[in-house]
């Protein structure tokens, strides 16, 4: 919970910024937003399913993503992300600052 936490205060587009729905996905039990504050934008996506999921993440500017939770950092390339999210797990995307 502190992780979460220190993520959320870490970005203010998560306190205060527009809202898009990016993926509801039944099938897959996968949910995905965006949240925008400026320049910021933070994506997170929800996989509620037993299963692993792998979605891609579209139309991104070039530049190194971080996903908050792991730590991990991804390159857009050619403005795509993929990101395999373990099972009743999400993950936090952000432009590396």
């Amino acid at each position: 919970y502190r992780k979460m936490i220190a993520i959320r205060h870490a970005h203010p587009a998560l306190l205060r910024g527009d809202y898009r729905t990016l993926l509801a996905d039944d099938t897959r039990d996968l949910f995905a937003f965006e949240r925008t504050l400026g320049r910021e934008r933070v994506i997170v996506i929800l996989n509620n399913s037993p299963s692993p999921a792998t979605h891609e993440l579209r139309d991104l500017p070039p530049g190194t993503y971080t996903e908050e939770i792991s730590g991990a950092r991804h390159e857009a390339s050619n403005g795509t992300v993929s990101l395999t999210i373990p099972a009743k797990w999400g993950a936090v995307i952000a432009a590396h600052r």
